[in-house]
């Protein structure tokens, strides 16, 4: 006989029941803790029916057993309705001891939230079937099962050795990563440290959520709202009772098997350029743009920026299908990287704002350099007011005044009696394109052989589920990988230096319409 078709049938027939103890019993309670006692018994053995037909026979068979049992032990016990807490000790006669105890409350905190408050609500606060079905909005036959499974689970846990894994007590740390249309709501999502190493848990295999709570130490009702939160943003797949990653993770051992394969390339590549930048610095500064009269170093930043922006331009050209649609509505690539002492930096940050007019402010930004993209993104009203300095627009109101001098704290501005100057390059959209066609000189062969040797590692590192997709995300991971180690070779060649002048923004510039 089909097992789902027979708890159906036994929780229908739960009233039933139940009105065949009550007119056996002295009480309500008592005719609810004998029809349980009953509808636990059945759950229990039914598993061994195997004749449809004799469904019935069966059931009144059980009850009438249980019944004799119930009677003899009320007798033995001289009380016609135990304790609830009797109850509980009945079935571990050593609860008292304290290592039960704490093996008790382990069980309770694995728990699934259905079972645990209906065991809460049934033995800590005493309340009646009836009453647990309403506050869960199920049926008594469904509470009564309940309970029964959790009996069973907390009766089988009790023996139990469960052991915590190893993020309970030594959590990751991961950086929430992002590439596609803004704003970033997924670094927002992921910053907290029990989703990161929720995902962490998970990663390569589908577990269950008390398992989830082992290996990190979490009691399962302080993860709940997270898996579900997760599992909600498509960050886990949730498949039946068991949860996996759906995100990409770039481990410890994957970035570092991915820098030794490259390290040859890049300090190859970085050569290259550090021996290419100053022969370009007498056409770059040919341009005539404005800041070509910044000194040396600030133009081998931008021209330096504008050779790695090129290179992640490569990489987007051999994109054949636009990122993926994340949960937020916004077309990105969304993934995360461990950090740790010998593992993922992300030195860099690139992002484009626009004006009211068409004037772009672009940052490629390295980490530690004068300006800031989060000095204006997502600050409109700031972007216009530095585009209205650059159009020598400045009938400032008294509130517009404060902002241009903040900006002109952060460096981007200069007060030249009573007027600005701007401290970041501006490019027309011709001497961009000629300044783009001169960085492009300085990319060789090496960068799609540095490509093809990180995607493949990260491919390979992949749960089988992630393939499909590690590729593109690999490939845009490669601000870390490759352009964060390329600028510290360049500056260990004394190619660029961190010693930036005052009064000169290395790291962005602007597009003028």
């Amino acid at each position: 006989m089909d097992e789902q078709r027979s708890f159906d049938r036994i929780a229908d027939m739960a009233k039933t029941i139940f009105a065949w103890c009550a007119a056996r019993t002295r009480s309500r309670a008592e005719a609810e803790d004998l029809s349980q006692e009953i509808l636990c018994e059945l759950f229990a053995s039914v598993k061994n029916l195997h004749d449809e037909a004799a469904f019935y026979g069966f059931m009144w068979k059980t009850a009438g057993n249980v019944y004799r049992h119930w009677v003899r032990k009320a007798a033995r016990s001289r009380t016609r309705e135990p304790a609830r807490e009797a109850a509980w000790e009945d079935r571990y006669p050593s609860l008292k001891d304290r290592e039960d105890i704490a093996r008790l409350r382990r069980e309770l905190a694995l728990l699934s939230r259905q079972h645990r408050q209906a065991v809460i609500l049934y033995y800590a606060q005493e309340q009646t079937c009836a009453q647990i079905a309403r506050r869960l909005s199920v049926s008594e036959g469904m509470v009564k099962y309940l309970l029964f499974h959790t009996r069973q689970k907390l009766k089988e846990g009790m023996t139990m050795t469960r052991e915590t894994g190893i993020l309970s007590y030594a959590p990751k740390t991961l950086l929430p990563l992002y590439c596609g249309q803004g704003p970033n709501q997924f670094w927002t999502f992921m910053n907290s440290r029990i989703r990161q190493n929720i995902l962490c848990a998970c990663y390569y295999a589908a577990m269950r959520p008390e398992e989830i709570s082992l290996e990190m130490g979490v009691p399962l009702p302080y993860l709940e709202d997270d898996l579900e939160a997760m599992a909600e943003k498509g960050i886990l797949c949730q498949t039946g009772a068991r949860y996996q990653a759906k995100v990409l993770v770039l481990t410890e051992q994957c970035q570092r098997e991915v820098t030794g394969q490259i390290e040859e390339d890049v300090n190859a590549l970085a050569e290259e350029i550090g021996e290419y930048l100053p022969r370009a610095m007498p056409e770059y500064r040919a341009i005539g743009f404005s800041g070509s009269g910044f000194s040396e170093n600030t133009l081998r930043w931008l021209l330096a920026g504008l050779i790695f922006c090129r290179m992640l331009e490569m990489l987007a050209d051999e994109e054949k299908d636009a990122p993926p649609v994340t949960a937020w509505g916004e077309r990105a690539y969304i993934w995360c990287a461990e950090t740790g002492e010998e593992s993922w930096i992300e030195c860099f940050r690139r992002c484009s704002v626009g004006g009211r007019r068409g004037d772009e402010l672009r940052f490629f930004e390295y980490l530690g350099g004068p300006g800031n993209m989060r000095d204006f993104y997502g600050n409109q009203r700031k972007i216009d007011l530095l585009f209205d300095v650059l159009r020598d627009e400045a009938a400032f109101s008294e509130y517009d005044r404060e902002t241009v001098a903040g900006m002109e704290k952060e460096g981007y501005l200069t007060d030249e009696n009573g007027g600005y100057h701007l401290n970041l390059p501006v490019y027309t959209r011709e001497q961009l394109s000629r300044a783009q066609a001169l960085a492009a000189g300085a990319i060789g062969s090496a960068v799609p052989r540095i490509v093809e040797k990180a995607t493949r590692i990260i491919v390979a590192h992949a749960p089988k589920s992630l393939r499909k997709s590690a590729g593109a995300i690999g490939r845009q991971s490669l601000t870390g990988f490759l352009l964060s180690p390329l600028a510290k070779r360049l500056i260990e060649r004394g190619a660029l230096s961190e010693d930036f002048r005052e009064g000169e923004i290395a790291n962005a510039y602007i597009v003028r319409a």
